[in-house]
């Protein structure tokens, strides 16, 4: 959860227009029905990777090599206050969907594990250019830094159903076992003068649950290399207290005969954290240190003893108060849709989608256009264009393919990019495939010849 910085990408967009073939884009809209009687997806795993910056942002390109480049390094923290990055992991362990006359049923299970960071800008700018250096006119301000990871199990039963031949509405509720929770809030700052240092503590606080125990360790227990492993039980992987509960809800609405408007909002829900769970927070009013007093540069002593007296003095001024085993709720990460597709005679049509991503006080919205190609079940192509994190360089594509029951689909993001503006424009990078039995194909096609 902590290594891997991955994070939703456009696949999920090139999915959504996917979802007569590929049944897995009932997961982004529960009113979205694939035109098969029935489907089985088989497990598998999906990741991706996103920043809100790319190597151009900071490396600069010449025939003998690259290097950190200064300049650009200013102009991205001049731009950004927080630097961002997200993470999103999906194991579909297991998943069908059957239709029942107007309605469609689906049940699943899948296991999710979501990293959110942000950094705030002064971090990187005071590594740079010191404390006296023009980026931020010596303050180390921590204001918007701030880290959640999760990771839980669920279970989940869908229903959809078409009221008519224009509305089609679908619901998903979620049984949420979680794993693992971290969340960190780091709102203080560190004030640099000719000859002191200021430390202002706003709200400096850090909640686990489900993993207490393992990161409860004494100075004696850190010569067991096996400490980690140790600790680990049956109840680690989600058979403890924390338990949650979410809904996904969906529309589509039919505005003209080759219009469909549709909309969704997924994961509304929380987490219980009740089993080994911990909060941690730092009380005290700003500290102030002025320095060691030395008499001439070989006064080492002075040094150490300024040391021993600073650990001293922070630990007679603040204090960590904590609460064991105490009952917290987590939110979950957020996703809105909305959508548009107008179709262009069998088998070509264009799309629009406008999706938002809500989780960890902040907003990150993103829109994209595509063109869809369909081949009845046989073939099932997009291409799709989307601006997000203030790029607009972002060309995705997806394919399906299905014979005798099985279907086989990959999707792949922003697939020019490297060649149109190098390598080093990449902020984000996804793929996502997977494998279904899809059976009973409602909209049979046929090759027409002229």
């Amino acid at each position: 959860m902590i290594l891997p910085l991955f994070g939703k990408s456009q696949s999920q967009s090139v999915l959504y227009q996917m979802h007569k073939t590929v049944p897995e884009a009932n997961f982004l809209n529960p009113a979205l029905f694939p035109d098969y009687k029935a489907f089985y997806t088989f497990p598998g795993v999906y990741t991706s990777i996103q920043t809100t910056f790319g190597l151009n942002d900071i490396i600069s390109f010449t025939e003998n090599g690259y290097y950190l480049d200064e300049n650009k390094v200013s102009n991205l923290l001049n731009r950004k206050k927080n630097l961002r990055f997200s993470q999103q992991f999906d194991v579909p362990v297991f998943n069908l969907g059957a239709r029942v006359g107007k309605g469609f049923f689906t049940v699943s299970a899948n296991t999710k594990a979501q990293t959110d960071i942000s950094l705030s800008s002064d971090v990187p700018s005071w590594i740079f250019w010191g404390s006296e250096g023009n980026q931020n006119n010596g303050v180390l301000d921590f204001k918007g830094s701030k880290l959640k990871m999760i990771g839980y199990h669920e279970i989940a039963v869908g229903y959809g159903r078409e009221i008519n031949d224009r509305i089609t509405f679908g619901a998903r509720i979620k049984y949420l076992q979680g794993i693992a929770h971290a969340s960190v809030n780091l709102d203080a700052a560190l004030y640099m003068n000719i000859d002191s240092v200021t430390l202002e503590n706003r709200n400096i606080e850090v909640r686990v649950g489900g993993i207490k125990h393992l990161i409860d360790v004494d100075e004696e227990s850190f010569s067991n290399s096996q400490i980690i492993t140790d600790r680990i039980e049956q109840k680690d992987f989600g058979f403890n207290k924390n338990r949650g509960f979410a809904i996904d809800l969906g529309m589509t609405y039919k505005l003209m005969p080759d219009l469909t408007l549709s909309a969704a909002v997924n994961d509304l829900g929380f987490i219980s954290w009740k089993s080994n769970t911990g909060i941690y927070s730092l009380t005290g009013s700003n500290f102030t240190t002025y320095g060691p007093e030395l008499n001439g540069l070989d006064d080492l002593d002075g040094v150490g003893d300024f040391f021993d007296n600073l650990v001293d003095s922070l630990d007679n001024h603040y204090n960590i108060e904590s609460s064991v085993n105490q009952t917290y709720t987590s939110g979950l990460t957020a996703n809105v849709y909305l959508g548009a597709n107008y179709q262009l005679g069998r088998v070509h049509s264009v799309a629009t989608l406008f999706h938002n991503r809500i989780g960890n006080g902040r907003i990150s919205p993103s829109w994209s256009v595509a063109y869809n190609l369909q081949l009845g079940k046989y073939l099932n192509t997009v291409i799709n264009w989307s601006a997000s994190n203030g790029r607009a360089n972002n060309l995705g594509t997806g394919l399906s393919l299905n014979l005798f029951g099985l279907q086989a689909y990959i999707i792949s993001d922003q697939v020019l990019t490297p060649l149109i503006s190098g390598i080093g424009s990449l902020n984000k990078m996804d793929v996502r495939f997977g494998l279904n039995i899809a059976v009973g194909y409602l909209n049979p096609f046929k090759f027409i010849y002229n």
